[in-house]
């Protein structure tokens, strides 16, 4: 299956002869410029992709309980990203 950086990075590759006018040429770079556009704000609307979800999850999967220590820490953690989400923050 061809991806889309895959097309985008040799786009005549998959579209030959779409590139024998410059109107030709500028319509499908259009679309694919469009098409980029698009998947870039899905994966900007992606909630953050953690390892564990909960920290039950992560119980379960190290097999021992953790302290309230990292419970607390973890809690700050997950608090922290999602403040920064709300202020539109890079990091």
């Amino acid at each position: 299956m061809t991806t889309l950086t895959e097309i985008l990075n040799n786009p005549e590759e998959h579209y030959p002869g779409n590139f024998d006018t410059p109107e030709r040429a500028n319509a499908l770079l259009t679309g694919l410029c469009q098409d980029a556009a698009t998947e870039i704000e899905r994966l900007k609307a992606a909630q953050p992709d953690y390892a564990w979800p909960t920290v039950q999850d992560y119980e379960a999967d190290v097999g021992l309980k953790v302290n309230d220590a990292f419970r607390s820490a973890w809690a700050m953690a997950r608090t922290t990203n999602d403040l920064f989400d709300q202020m539109g923050s890079d990091t």
